[in-house]
């Protein structure tokens, strides 16, 4: 189900002022780095709806992910032009060369990891529960028989369903909306008892909305990647190699205090349960 797409198509609007270039969009021709370099742009995808990680501000989307995408692009010799696109399609998106990268707080999967190259993680996205301060749950297991929220097509709702058939909870009734903060407000407002969302995002909410508390939910550990196409290792080796970079020297981290007022682990390789190697890597 996704709702209050008014509040989408508002974003997505806006966002479109960002992200016009001299070609239509349809007619972008992404390729490998050389001729990114050759173009001078670097085309990201990403859900300009999710704040801070991506959010539409005045006429520039802004947030952690532009930030670590601006520099980036800077390593490379080239412009970064963002592009705001509909979170359920755009893996698909990337593979019509409407971008040449994603960096949206994506989660990396293992059913992603067959589509996309990973780059290393540049942050935690471990599932949380998020839930009134007041509420006497302190385990997962405690939203059992209850409602929750999560972004409608989004890893969280992958995560919640593989939760439900996993067998760990069920739920009585699943929500899902048009972006992560719409399930967080359904909280606030009582429509939902818990939301679920990677760690980050529940952080930032919890910075400006007092009341409420976290609780750790099913399964291990999750990691925020970027993804790139299959076929473009080149380019996912040179990103790659600015996010070590930015590691090592400490802007990620400064990056990370800016819009989080602290920072998060972020480990040197994808999990092995995502059965996936950096830049697809032998």
């Amino acid at each position: 189900m996704r709702l209050l797409n008014t509040i989408r198509a508002a974003a997505l609007a806006t966002a479109a002022v960002v992200a016009a270039a001299p070609l239509a969009i349809e007619t972008v021709s992404a390729g490998t780095l050389d001729e990114i370099k050759a173009r001078g742009s670097l085309r990201v995808g990403m859900s300009a709806a999710y704040k801070p990680f991506e959010f539409v501000e005045g006429e520039q989307i802004v947030g952690l992910d532009p930030d670590i995408i601006q520099i980036i692009a800077d390593e490379l010799g080239v412009t970064a032009e963002l592009i705001d696109t509909n979170w359920a399609g755009v893996v698909p998106s990337l593979y019509a060369n409407k971008f040449d990268i994603i960096i949206s707080a994506m989660t990396g999967t293992p059913e992603r990891a067959e589509r996309v190259l990973f780059t290393q993680p540049y942050g935690e996205q471990t599932f949380y529960f998020l839930t009134q301060a007041d509420r006497a749950a302190e385990t997962a297991k405690d939203f059992d028989g209850l409602t929750v929220s999560a972004e409608g097509g989004g890893a969280a709702q992958t995560g919640i369903e593989k939760w439900v058939a996993d067998g760990h909870i069920t739920f009585k009734d699943q929500v899902y909306l048009s972006n992560p903060n719409e399930a967080y407000l359904a909280v606030k407002v009582g429509r939902a008892d818990a939301a679920v969302d990677g760690l980050p995002g529940l952080m930032a909410f919890m910075q400006t909305n007092p009341g409420f508390k976290l609780v750790k939910g099913f399964g291990p550990d999750q990691v925020m990647i970027m993804a790139i196409r299959k076929e473009d290792k080149d380019l996912c080796e040179a990103v790659d190699a600015v996010i070590t970079k930015i590691k090592a020297d400490g802007r990620l981290a400064a990056i990370q205090e800016k819009w989080f007022g602290q920072t998060m682990p972020a480990g040197d390789t994808p999990p092995a349960y995502l059965g996936s190697n950096i830049c697809g890597r032998s």
